[in-house]
């Protein structure tokens, strides 16, 4: 078997950074979030004179409102079942959308850990990996990569895997029990994933550094995050104005075989099947999609071919 290797100059390109930010329950993530945001288009303004929007994606009830009267933001409400599939969808409505400048994705962990979660869905199929894990994972390895590759600055924040200590207060000599985050409810190496993730402390909302590929955060004291860093932050990546290429998987490559008529036709198929099948095996019925197209959303399937794929997966399906 032979491969081949190309050797080129390393070139900066523009940078779309993602930013995790995770904190026990009280910890400050929304707001913080929100004064990032704020920053990042403001300095976005600065830079090329266009008017950009925060989105706020938002499944945390009434919180997602409780800021309006300090910030200048969309909020688009997400309801359970929280498959990855959603928030696929979700980053490709919002990259579709050049007023979109910041999205906020608040919380990440309930497509994890939340109602129709990725731990929801292993529990359902029976935990273990043939039958769970093995439907499971290709599914959030999806998101994953799609936020990574994003052309979007993505904010996410996530809630901690929280801990109760005991810690005793010299002046009073009074015992307190103190909430701290040994981690996010996400899944296993989820920071890896960022170009940025920053934990905030429960009492002070103070940040601090759990991986930094923009070296702005590295040995910074803990310290509450602020309009100015969001600034920073495009001003890093901004350093380039090459856009980066945009890498294709070779399973979703297709001919376009656009036939409008035929396409409709099948896509029709596909919409009945669907919906029929749904009602006992949803899980099933996404990954006959997904193994074919780039997002569970069939009725955004250009290409004959992929339709045809799909639409036989379908039928297969018990």
């Amino acid at each position: 078997m032979g491969f081949n290797f190309n050797v080129q100059d390393a070139v900066r390109e523009k940078i779309y950074p993602k930013i995790g930010i995770f904190s026990p329950s009280g910890g400050g993530k929304t707001y913080t979030s929100l004064r990032l945001a704020t920053g990042m288009v403001e300095e976005m303004k600065r830079s090329d004179g266009k008017d950009y929007e925060i989105w706020l994606a938002n499944n945390e009830g009434d919180r997602g409102k409780y800021y309006a009267n300090e910030f200048d933001y969309k909020i688009i409400e997400l309801s359970p079942p929280h498959e990855p599939e959603m928030y696929i969808e979700l980053i490709n409505f919002a990259e579709k959308n050049e007023k979109c400048g910041v999205l906020i994705i608040d919380s990440f962990t309930k497509e994890w850990a939340g109602e129709g979660g990725c731990l929801d869905i292993a529990q359902k199929l029976g935990g273990q990996y043939q039958k769970a894990w093995k439907n499971v994972t290709p599914r959030h390895r999806a998101l994953m990569d799609k936020l990574v590759e994003s052309k979007l600055i993505i904010i996410a924040t996530m809630r901690g895997e929280d801990q109760y200590v005991m810690s005793q207060d010299e002046k009073s000599n009074k015992t307190n029990l103190e909430k701290i985050g040994l981690g996010a409810k996400q899944g296993k190496d989820f920071e890896y994933e960022f170009t940025c993730t920053l934990s905030l402390e429960q009492k002070t909302n103070s940040a601090e550094s759990f991986k930094d590929n923009t070296h702005l955060f590295e040995n910074m004291p803990s310290r509450k995050l602020t309009e100015d860093d969001g600034v920073k932050i495009i001003k890093w990546a901004n350093e380039s104005s090459i856009e980066p290429l945009k890498h294709n998987k070779p399973v979703f490559k297709d001919t376009k075989n656009t036939n409008s008529d035929e396409l409709k036709s099948i896509v029709t198929l596909i919409d009945t099947i669907a919906k029929t099948k749904a009602k006992t095996n949803r899980d099933g019925v996404a990954k006959a999609i997904t193994t074919h197209h780039n997002s569970a959303n069939y009725n955004s399937i250009e290409d004959v071919e992929v339709a045809k794929k799909v639409l036989e997966s379908l039928q297969e399906l018990q």
